[in-house]
């Protein structure tokens, strides 16, 4: 048995360093702070779905499953 040849590739373009303030600057246009109120934090940059918030949806990794989960237990 014979081991398969190496493929060597060229890359299609040259790599471009990221311009962090630039990136940063265009994100913070395009995302709406009023989108998702009460899961979006702006200021934070982060995303806390309310699983009982009707757009909000859970997806089990690996399982190829998606679904509306029931109300969260009361604590």
């Amino acid at each position: 048995m014979t081991s398969p040849a190496p493929i060597i590739a060229d890359p299609v373009s040259p790599v471009v360093p990221l311009d962090l303030a630039s990136w940063t600057g265009w994100l913070q246009e395009q995302v709406d702070p009023l989108w998702r109120p009460g899961e979006w934090a702006q200021g934070a940059w982060f995303f806390d779905g309310d699983l009982d918030r009707p757009r909000t949806r859970v997806d089990s990794p690996g399982s190829g499953k998606s679904s509306r989960p029931g109300p969260r237990p009361s604590a």
